[in-house]
């Protein structure tokens, strides 16, 4: 008696090869059963992505309100399918606030004012927010080295953190520069001092730690993250020949950069 043969098909996804009575690819774990996309399907997917359990946008931002160090954890230690990917969610949360900065109308940064820090925020808010992850990345891993972590591991860190920084902003910033513009300086000190905490905690969580002396040293990366961007934005501003700032040229963080050294380098010489 002749077996009977199983169709085969090949998976759209990784190419590998699965039983036409599969409904799932055994290689990637994609559904077989696929379809022509229609707009139903895509304003599905829109809304699954963002209020679909713990692995959604509003999931997630959830439970980095309280537990930020244990949801970076568990992405380092591999449990990575059931949450947002934290370079996405940085990316999502950027999107999100620049549209969201600007259709209130609200001069968060007091640009008006002609400050060169206030002008790169206001331009350049994504290349700025993006620029400090690498930064508090640096930081943590130096500060924590004992504990083992290196700069990738905190770069997961720092994104979910800086992701969860800009609701931050969205939910207590702009509400109160729209109601408060006056007490715009006291907003943004307590909005610093808000982070700042809150990085100390997922510093702790994501470390293990539960001491005193490991909470202040979860305030040093914040602290030594802003005094590096005034610094480099200050210096790059004062050392080109260009009556704005723009962060886009290589030069700008070139200059910073070696004024930045130098700078140090005077300090550690004495």
């Amino acid at each position: 008696m002749q077996a009977t043969q199983t169709a085969t098909r090949t998976c759209p996804n990784c190419s590998a090869p699965y039983e036409q009575t599969q409904s799932y690819c055994p290689s990637c774990g994609q559904s077989t059963h696929l379809h022509r996309l229609t707009v139903g399907h895509i304003l599905h997917e829109f809304f699954h992505a963002i209020f679909h359990t713990d692995t959604s946008i509003l999931g997630v931002i959830k439970h980095l309100m309280v537990r930020p160090g244990h949801i970076a954890r568990a992405y380092v230690d591999g449990k990575r399918k059931s949450l947002y990917n934290p370079f996405n969610f940085l990316v999502v949360l950027v999107a999100l606030s620049i549209l969201i900065i600007n259709l209130s109308g609200v001069d968060v940064f007091q640009a008006k004012n002609g400050n060169p820090v206030a002008n790169l925020m206001t331009k350049h808010f994504n290349l700025v927010i993006f620029f400090t992850v690498p930064l508090t990345a640096l930081y943590t891993s130096l500060l924590f080295r004992k504990q083992g972590v290196n700069f990738a591991e905190a770069a997961v860190l720092a994104c979910y953190t800086a992701g969860e920084r800009t609701v931050f902003f969205l939910l207590l910033v702009i509400p109160l520069m729209k109601f408060f513009p006056e007490h715009h300086l006291a907003i943004i000190w307590a909005y610093l001092g808000l982070y700042a905490v809150y990085y100390a905690v997922a510093c702790l969580q994501f470390t293990g730690q539960r001491s005193v002396l490991g909470f202040f040293k979860g305030l040093l990366p914040t602290i030594l993250l802003q005094v590096s961007l005034y610094l480099l934005i200050f210096l790059g501003h004062s050392l080109i020949p260009h009556p704005e700032i723009n962060p886009y040229k290589p030069v700008f963080w070139k200059q910073a950069l070696k004024a930045l050294l130098a700078i140090l380098g005077k300090v550690f010489a004495r």
